[in-house]
């Protein structure tokens, strides 16, 4: 199925870097991989305004949010400088005047990184706003991914499960007063994290708008097999049927908040090689997107690339990506008007970001 020309695309979720001048350690192995669908691009440690637009070739862009790639750190860890990261994305846009198949990006926005648990978050927060253009910072995102007991679902700049337990009195007051300076707050958990984080946020931000960051980061033992009795390794099979209860558990609960919205993205993380039509993992997909909008309702979903990310791991085109994503939505829910999938796929994003 190919994306419609006619519905435009606000981009709430892409990164930009340059790792060659300022190296960034913790977006690993990704930094050194070939750019998997354009031989004349640089190698992916270089991800500028121009690629991304060569990458957007004909889709109908125009509106975009760029999100903070890793960039703070705990103390005693590397440490990167997250201001610094806010300027060279505003220049990057003004520079390339992001300008896309379809004429210049209409509106443009940033979501930087600030260490929330901090004092001094707030000074932080407004040097990011001093960093780029009026208007332009439109949230904050601090990663959360956390297990003591599994290094693999643990991102670099977290370092502990504390944050969403209610106890840190200088995070909670920081996480509660975006709402009063109109910033949102990207919300990164694990599938596990979500009830909690549901309960957190209601108790403790209650006007915080949230947006949950690629559907809550459902990692799949069988590789994003759909977890059937039908597999062949039942132990495998069972663990990903209880991860699979417990992140809808989480997601409905986080639904129930009225501030919180949620990002249809990272699919490739939970359900690999679901762009593969006709596969068990795209049937698994759409399963996915459909327990989505049902406990959102389509007003509070929104489409997002994540790229590059999603364009290592899928090794497909971003056209190729919104041609897949626009087909799940669709048959996730064949009730929507054209309407409602221009909420998902442009309005939402701009009107939750305040763009």
């Amino acid at each position: 199925m190919v994306f419609p020309k006619d519905l435009s695309i606000c981009d709430p979720h892409f990164h930009l870097w340059d790792t060659i001048s300022s190296p960034n350690p913790n977006l690993g192995g990704i930094v050194d991989a070939p750019h998997p669908t354009n031989t004349s691009a640089p190698k992916l440690g270089l991800y500028l305004a121009e690629t991304f637009l060569a990458d957007v070739s004909t889709l109908p862009f125009v509106a975009a949010l760029h999100v903070e790639t890793v960039v703070g750190q705990q103390p005693g860890g590397y440490v990167l400088d997250t201001v610094a990261e806010t300027a060279f994305v505003s220049k990057e846009a003004a520079r390339c005047l992001l300008t896309s198949a379809g004429g210049p990006l209409k509106k443009y926005g940033i979501v930087a990184f600030a260490q929330l648990s901090e004092e001094n978050a707030a000074e932080v927060i407004e040097r990011h706003e001093k960093a780029c253009a009026p208007g332009e910072l439109r949230g904050i995102r601090m990663i959360l991914n956390f297990d003591e007991n599994d290094p693999t679902v643990c991102w670099p700049q977290v370092g502990h499960s504390q944050y969403l337990t209610g106890t840190l009195d200088t995070f909670n007051k920081n996480v509660s007063a975006l709402a009063s300076r109109g910033l949102t707050f990207d919300t990164h958990v694990n599938w596990f994290q979500l009830s909690q984080a549901a309960s957190y946020f209601l108790k403790h931000a209650p006007e915080t708008t949230l947006i949950l960051d690629h559907l809550g980061c459902l990692k799949l033992k069988l590789g994003g097999k759909s977890p059937s009795p039908s597999d062949e390794d039942a132990k495998d099979a069972e663990e990903d049927r209880s991860r699979f209860s417990v992140w809808k558990e989480g997601i409905s609960a986080l639904a129930a908040n009225p501030k919180a919205n949620i990002k249809i993205s990272g699919l490739e993380y939970i359900v690999p090689g679901w762009m593969e039509a006709g596969s068990s993992q795209r049937s698994f997909a759409v399963e996915i997107v459909a327990y989505v909008i049902k406990a959102f309702g389509e007003s509070r979903c929104m489409v997002a690339s994540n790229f590059p990310v999603d364009l290592t791991m899928g090794k497909k085109s971003l056209v190729d990506l919104y041609d897949c994503l626009y087909e799940v939505v669709t048959l996730a829910a064949p009730g929507l008007t054209q309407e409602q999938l221009g909420g998902i796929f442009h309005d939402n994003a701009v009107r939750v970001y305040g763009l």
